[in-house]
């Protein structure tokens, strides 16, 4: 597998955490509207996902008539996806979303989704992936970034603790630390289903719609539009999420 000097490793999505991922996100909205938007700015190309993991947004992709392949660094998460109808027809390369290279050359689309860009741990890592998305795009092709705007006040001490209750019982508990000098978030996430429990370590280095926007232009990505969700929402100062779309210029 290749690797960037950056390389942070997907080996915390460990087959106990595989096992268990579909089931506690399967209440999160807007998937389908994911799919839908994601077909619509193909315009019938093929379109490749990095970090594509179970296939929550892929196969209803693939569903709607949209070749799409993969780059992933969990090959437990892929065997989730595998196992799924019509998952053993999506290509998929087991590696590192800032070098590696995909089953294809060329894409009309490049897409990162659900915070996975904030997985890699510095910006040089984060400016690596989005060259390496850059450099499979065709001429006027897009690249789109879905994660959310970071929200420092949710920290007190630098330290966060939360937890989710979902209507059947499961439940998520996130412990987390701040260092805003580096940008970075590490915590534990802790999930537990028909009472047993599954801990998994997070590292995150966030960044901002404007820091983005400079790590883009320096692949020659243009900003074509912002949304704050799935629906084509307004983006302002208030919008806890973004989905950015950038043109290959």
């Amino acid at each position: 597998m290749d690797k960037s000097p950056d390389y942070l490793g997907f080996e915390r999505f460990d087959s106990s955490v595989a096992a268990v991922y579909d089931r506690f996100f399967s209440d999160m909205q807007g998937w389908d509207n994911a799919s839908t938007l994601i077909h619509s700015l193909s315009r019938g190309g093929p379109v490749l996902e990095l970090g594509i993991g179970t296939g929550r947004v892929a196969l209803p992709l693939k569903k709607l008539g949209t070749r799409v392949d993969g780059i992933d660094g969990s090959k437990h998460m892929i065997e989730v996806l595998r196992a799924k109808p019509e998952g053993d027809q999506i290509a998929v390369t087991i590696g590192d979303m800032t070098c590696s290279d995909a089953p294809l050359s060329k894409y009309s689309l490049v897409y990162v989704v659900f915070n996975t860009f904030f997985d890699l741990p510095s910006e040089s890592a984060q400016i690596s992936c989005i060259s390496n998305a850059a450099s499979k795009l065709v001429e006027g092709g897009r690249f789109l970034v879905h994660c959310f705007v970071p929200d420092l006040t949710r920290y007190v001490d630098g330290k966060h603790t939360s937890t989710r209750t979902k209507a059947n019982g499961d439940t998520l508990r996130e412990q987390s630390s701040l260092n805003a000098s580096t940008q970075t978030i590490d915590g534990v996430h802790e999930v537990t289903l028909n009472g047993v429990s599954t801990s998994y370590p997070v590292r995150l280095r966030y960044c901002w719609p404007a820091e983005l926007d400079s790590m883009a232009s320096l692949a020659g990505l243009k900003l074509e539009r912002r949304w704050a969700d799935w629906d084509g929402g307004d983006f302002t100062s208030n919008s806890h999420m973004h989905v950015s779309i950038y043109t290959k210029q």
